[in-house]
């Protein structure tokens, strides 16, 4: 977002993981969305495959470039936790990420 425009986080339960997804939950009958979403430019479709690959950065520039753990980090937290994760994005329409925590209900 280059230091502007707005970042939003959220969350509410869901009965259903919606679509779609990058990487599936592990079944549940409720889930907690975590949903994090920006109004910055969105993330071009020519490397929207590549995100969470480990050390794929598109920041190279300042004192601080990046260094491409971020969303890989978050990645391989869902799949070994068996969370669900969405993105949904759109060039000049902001970016999207959703994670699905699955919710076990005890028994009584």
């Amino acid at each position: 977002m280059h230091g502007q425009g707005r970042l939003r986080l959220a969350t509410r339960p869901r009965t259903e993981p919606g679509q779609p997804l990058v990487l599936p939950p592990r079944p549940a009958p409720r889930f907690i969305e975590l949903t994090v979403e920006d109004n910055g430019p969105g993330i071009p479709a020519n490397i929207r495959d590549r995100i969470f690959e480990p050390f794929f950065t598109t920041k190279r520039e300042g004192n601080r470039p990046g260094t491409g753990l971020g969303l890989s980090l978050v990645y391989t937290i869902a799949q070994q936790e068996g969370l669900g994760l969405a993105l949904d994005t759109a060039p000049g329409q902001g970016t999207r990420f959703r994670l699905l925590i699955p919710v076990m209900v005890e028994p009584s």
